[in-house]
């Protein structure tokens, strides 16, 4: 054993310039491995955020609302315990839950929403969907800002008493062009509704693509905590953003692979040309009386020390360039020698049979 490890270094200082050549493409053929993987999962991550940002899917009403006058924006009946929010976020049923407190506003100038915006549950995550609101002020929407004349830093009339604007938002070409947005415990007091909710809007449903209706499913688990709520589902937006993380999960799973077969090819190539070059070595050995599993070993230990070299460099680089480093990334220091071995095997097995006295005669 110990004949073959001196021989196998041996053969690389000997063959230094080859074994370089070896060490930088197993290398390279890692970092393109590393690098598709934190390219695909970059992707779906940039996908969510984007998705994310389009805005909520679910609505979550209390079950004596007529939807059809919500629609409408109407004044409608029932409401939702504020601890409801608590309840559904534990249960996880969505990702982000925002709680929601809506009326009517009629004046002479035109009426519009006043929503009293809560506390973004994001399960640890920054709140990025619902309107900043805080005690500074309203945050209202452009046709509000027009009709009323009014800009940031400067008084709205309202009922339940004056406040100041805080921000004006700019056009939408949605419902938060005509609405006030507030405190949710100030709206709540404005509107009698101390302690309730009119609806809770959501994001990000747990329901795989196995899940053949997802909004029976959703109904079915809200029920559990809520019995008598009922649920709104944007479908058409609902359904892209579903299909668009399966999608962007599937390529995020098979980006890795795909580039690690092409890697393999390629060491599988220059254990060929390797295995070559050596096969007059290799008739020597058997000639002086060494077994094939001797010279077997022989071949393949080259490869391991190779692929093991290749990804503790390709790991190095990769967490340079990309300023992060992954902990399944250690799968590259395991998984790279054992590759270079397996996809070596075959020329090796190939070279460690051949006849000595055919390889001695080339």
């Amino acid at each position: 054993m110990r004949a073959s490890r001196h021989l196998v270094c041996g053969e690389l200082r000997w063959r230094w310039g080859t074994a370089v050549v070896a060490i930088g493409l197993v290398a390279l053929a890692c970092m393109a491995v590393l690098g598709t993987d934190a390219i695909a999962r970059g992707a779906a991550d940039a996908t969510r955020r984007i998705q994310r940002d389009i805005g909520t899917n679910l609505v979550i009403l209390p079950g004596q609302t007529n939807v059809a006058d919500w629609w409408l924006h109407r004044p409608t009946r029932g409401d939702l315990p504020q601890d409801a929010v608590d309840q559904l976020e534990l249960a996880g049923l969505a990702g982000r839950l925002i709680p929601v407190v809506r009326g009517s506003v009629e004046q002479p100038d035109g009426n519009f929403l006043l929503i009293g915006i809560g506390r973004e549950r994001a399960g640890g995550r920054r709140a990025v969907l619902a309107p900043s609101t805080s005690d500074r002020g309203a945050v209202i929407g452009s046709e509000v800002a027009r009709l009323r004349k009014v800009q940031a830093g400067e008084i709205l009339s309202l009922p339940g008493g004056d406040v100041a604007v805080h921000d004006v938002l700019l056009p939408q070409g949605s419902l938060d062009d005509i609405s006030v947005f507030l405190p949710l415990e100030d709206v709540q007091r404005r509107l009698g509704l101390e302690g309730r909710l009119t609806q809770i809007d959501a994001l990000e449903c747990r329901c795989g693509p196995d899940i053949e209706d997802p909004l029976a499913w959703l109904q079915a688990q809200v029920a559990k905590v809520l019995p008598a709520a009922q649920v709104i589902r944007r479908q058409a937006p609902a359904e892209a953003r579903r299909r668009q993380r399966a999608l962007a999960d599937a390529t995020a799973s098979s980006a890795g692979p795909a580039a690690a077969l092409v890697a393999m090819c390629i060491v599988a190539g220059l254990a060929w040309l390797n295995v070559r070059e050596r096969r007059a070595e290799c008739g020597v050995l058997r000639a002086l009386g060494w077994t094939r599993s001797a010279v077997l070993i022989v071949l393949l230990g080259r490869w391991f020390l190779v692929g093991t070299v290749g990804a503790i460099i390709a790991m190095c680089i990769a967490a340079a360039v990309l300023d992060t480093f992954q902990v399944q990334w250690w799968w590259t220091l395991l998984v790279a020698p054992v590759a270079a071995v397996v996809v070596g095997s075959v020329p090796a097995m190939i070279g460690a049979s051949a006849d000595p006295v055919e390889a001695l005669r080339e």
